[in-house]
């Protein structure tokens, strides 16, 4: 048994299905089952019921879903510690972030990852899911490098890809549902998501914080803080509005949401921020771009970006 085997017991745990949970590991579906199965062997309990359907937890796996997570973290601090012990970085592996995983950079992600493996052989690769909560890795001094979007990211290091114009999210019944699109005076006089608690990135992005610097501070009730597939319905069964990108909710899925296009306010980019500045990161930045020129066409919403002053 080792990490890798707990991380994807995790991730299958949180999906219940394999080809969304191989998705979001970045491997083949085959492999993540024979892991699986070699981790069920290797300790003796069922941890999955499968049939041609579906995939459940059995009572024994749900009960050490929450250690699993509790030995991956304690793995990650490990780490941690001991690359910051280090005197330099390894140069022989490259931590990148996905911030909201598989969302990072909408239909992009795959495959600018796929690439960087592909073009750097001799670096492994790991890749992290980093949340709303924490979308700059605070609590992950080894990362190396973070693929996402959105205003209240850090500008300094980074290397822009593109941009996708944002949208409102609301319950699929809303009467705002109704319209093709909509202008901020369509909705200031709305309760928003309220995100005080939150990092500062995931106020501006979800509650339309930045608005404040126009002069608009729209109504909010605010949520604790959760995941993005968590917050999003929870906004919508209070009737609240709140605010993501076109693909967030394209990609997630969730039922019972909609999403309409916001027309005037400013696009959000998706950029890579590089926290090391040495020739792996640069690396991974070069291919970045590469792969998004070449396959933009692959994100629907994406606009093209305004040019740096």
């Amino acid at each position: 048994m080792d990490l890798q085997q707990l991380r994807y017991f995790t991730v299958l745990a949180e999906e219940l299905h394999f080809t969304r949970a191989a998705g979001r590991l970045y491997i083949d579906q085959s492999t993540l089952s024979a892991a699986i199965r070699r981790l069920e062997r290797d300790l003796g309990v069922r941890l999955f019921d499968r049939t041609s359907r579906r995939v459940d937890l059995t009572e024994s796996g749900r009960a050490l879903v929450p250690e699993a997570r509790r030995l991956i973290a304690a793995g990650e601090r490990f780490r941690a510690a001991a690359d910051t012990a280090r005197d330099e970085p390894s140069r022989h592996r490259l931590v990148l972030g996905l911030y909201l995983g598989p969302r990072a950079a909408a239909e992009l992600t795959g495959p600018i990852v796929h690439a960087f493996r592909a073009r750097h052989p001799d670096l492994q690769l790991e890749v992290r899911t980093l949340e709303l909560a924490d979308p700059w890795g605070a609590e992950q001094p080894d990362l190396d490098v973070i693929l996402g979007r959105g205003p209240g990211l850090p500008d300094d290091a980074r290397t822009p890809l593109y941009a996708e114009r944002r949208v409102i999210v609301l319950g699929a019944d809303d009467d705002l549902a109704q319209a093709s699109e909509l202008s901020v005076a369509d909705v200031c006089e709305r309760t928003w998501v309220g995100a005080e608690e939150w990092p500062e990135h995931a106020q501006a992005l979800m509650s339309m914080a930045d608005l404040r610097a126009d002069g608009i501070d729209l109504d909010r009730r605010e949520l604790p803080v959760m995941s993005f597939e968590e917050a999003v319905p929870a906004a919508v069964r209070q009737g609240l509005l709140a605010c993501s990108v076109g693909s967030g909710t394209r990609l997630t899925r969730l039922p019972g949401v909609a999403a309409r296009p916001l027309i005037d306010v400013d696009a959000v980019s998706t950029a890579v921020y590089d926290r090391r500045g040495d020739s792996r990161t640069k690396a991974f930045a070069t291919v970045a771009a590469e792969v998004s020129d070449a396959l933009l066409g692959l994100v629907p919403e994406a606009v093209p970006l305004a040019p740096e002053s």
